[in-house]
């Protein structure tokens, strides 16, 4: 796995008297893809909710590059270079897909509202530069073809594309992405996992993901960690979690796996 880029220690969140994670503790090295499966309710979405910030949990340590995460608010985590994403795209509908990617570059932006509202000197020159990078993303996910159009015009498996380029403007250390081939046919949720192998491994990006489909999963991921009622059962490579019969029992409730879509290989750097 190499150093770490992301320490946790101990996270438990409770709500009321449930815990939704307990006692977790786990690594993300610097430029992995970690996959985190489990159950309905075991506690995979209250992670990523914790290491962006948006919730607080009652114990534990999360630290990114050394840095305690663990109390800040969620757009001073962004500011440290934690991005997500969401099951469902949470995109402007009606601005266009360049607009929508550019949301992501606001807490990059040096100038102030009235700077940047007249458009002037050095407002002018940073949205430029801005528009230049968010242009480079939009050719790496394919978007080009739909830059002119509102968002909400266009098919859902596009919508998911302009969410993850929205979180790569922001130019994160860590990318989150929560279930992002929820609802997409075969060769959408293929080609979006071809996607996301890219950004780890061209981009060098560590990325923690959530997801239920098996053929993704087992074809991106370095590492799987899988949770159980809010507990870490079994980390480690693919094929050893695959073997695993506490994950068996618990996860899938027999022996059989799905193919995978393809081998990750292992974690560039």
């Amino acid at each position: 796995m190499g150093e770490a880029l992301v320490e946790v220690r101990g996270l438990t969140l409770r709500f009321g008297g449930v815990a939704a994670v307990d006692g977790a503790s786990f690594d993300v090295g610097q430029s992995e893809l970690l996959a985190v499966i489990g159950p309905n309710g075991a506690g995979k979405t209250s992670i990523l909710n914790c290491l962006n910030q948006v919730y607080r949990p009652q114990a534990g340590s999360i630290r990114l590059d050394g840095e305690e995460l663990t109390g800040l608010r969620p757009a001073h985590a962004a500011a440290r270079g934690v991005a997500r994403t969401f099951q469902s795209p949470s995109l402007f509908t009606s601005l266009n897909v360049m607009d929508n990617l550019m949301l992501g570059r606001h807490h990059l932006m040096t100038t102030g509202f009235l700077a940047g509202a007249a458009w002037y000197g050095r407002a002018r020159r940073e949205e430029t530069q801005h528009r230049a990078h968010c242009d480079q993303i939009m050719a790496f996910l394919g978007l080009h073809p739909y830059g002119a159009s509102p968002a909400g015009r266009l098919p859902y498996g596009v919508q998911k594309r302009i969410e993850l380029g929205r979180a790569l403007a922001m130019e994160p250390r860590l990318l989150l992405l929560d279930e992002p081939v929820a609802g997409m046919s075969r060769e959408e949720a293929e080609e979006m996992a071809g996607y996301i192998a890219e950004v780890n491994r061209r981009l060098g990006i560590a990325v923690v993901l959530v997801e239920h489909d098996m053929h993704v999963v087992m074809g991106t991921a370095h590492r799987v960690l899988v949770l159980d009622f809010g507990r870490v059962i079994s980390v480690g490579a693919p094929a050893d979690v695959q073997g695993d019969p506490e994950v068996v029992r618990a996860y899938l409730g027999g022996p059989e796996w799905p193919p995978a879509v393809g081998s990750p290989g292992p974690p560039p750097g």
